[in-house]
């Protein structure tokens, strides 16, 4: 006996697709070579290198004591006096060394944060403003996102924001 195709279930129909679809606009900008083209952004990173210069400066000097008092150490025979001194001399330089270098890298941090917290704020802003004018709907930093295989040039960002905020009076 022959079943009617009639009689066979269909399965439920695809919903039709939307009648127009919006194109996905997408762009990308690079944080850091933004930082670096605007003016308040060359200023800041001057005074970050100028700190850190000096923190280098102080503990390669402190680095340089502690070298010379492990040479004298080394030249001192076992078991002298003046060598279990020497030896506590070097780890308490040491642990000042370490603290130096963690206080250095706080004080550069912090000053970091003052510095950049006001200029990425405006770069947030004016990337949303630009978004908006191109009618973008995503926009990826491009410094962060690691496993981009290609990226348009003409998609970046970075040289209309950079003017952008050069164009702009910094806040006071």
């Amino acid at each position: 006996m022959a079943l009617a195709v009639s009689q066979v279930p269909q399965p439920p129909a695809a919903p039709a697709p939307p009648a127009t679809t919006t194109a996905l606009e997408v762009a990308w900008i690079d944080i850091g070579r933004t930082i670096e083209a605007t003016e308040e952004g060359k200023a800041s990173l001057a005074k970050l290198q100028a700190l850190q210069q000096v923190k280098t400066k102080e503990l390669t000097a402190q680095a340089a004591t502690l070298r010379e008092l492990q040479a004298k150490h080394d030249a001192l025979p076992p078991g002298a006096d003046a060598r279990s001194a020497m030896e506590r001399e070097a780890a308490r330089l040491r642990v000042e060394l370490q603290r130096r270098q963690q206080d250095a890298e706080g004080e550069l941090a912090a000053l970091e944060n003052e510095l950049l917290r006001p200029l990425l704020t405006r770069i947030g802003e004016a990337v949303e403003a630009l978004s908006r004018e191109r009618g973008l709907r995503i926009v990826i930093s491009a410094g962060d996102a690691t496993y981009l295989s290609w990226v348009n040039p003409d998609a970046d960002l970075t040289a209309a924001v950079s003017a952008r905020i050069n164009a702009a009076k910094p806040p006071k």
